[in-house]
């Protein structure tokens, strides 16, 4: 759905104008070779992109001196959800490995 057709309120309809402007930009700026591609998988990883930095953010005393910048932190928060959920899902600390 595009912006002007989406019931946005002004500043929503202007961050959904920028985001669909870099998505065509990112279209466009694929080489010619190899695999081209789709919209819905730059919008993945532009959503995965903000995901991670609203992380970083909420977790400032997580990714302060962090090698990884949080990133190992999220990783075993997501991994000990999983063990929850899934029977048999075993995780080992990477120390252990």
């Amino acid at each position: 759905m595009r912006a002007q057709d989406a019931g946005l309120v002004e500043a929503a309809r202007t961050k959904r104008r920028r985001l669909e402007t870099w998505l065509d930009e990112q279209l466009r700026a694929q080489s010619a070779g190899g695999r081209r591609r789709q919209r819905d998988d730059f919008l993945r990883e532009a959503e995965q992109q903000a995901a991670y930095q609203d992380f970083r953010d909420l977790a400032r005393g997580v990714v302060r001196d962090d090698p990884s910048e949080g990133f190992g932190f999220l990783l075993q928060l997501v991994c000990e959800e999983l063990s929850e959920v899934l029977p048999g899902f075993l995780v080992q600390p990477a120390s252990a490995i």
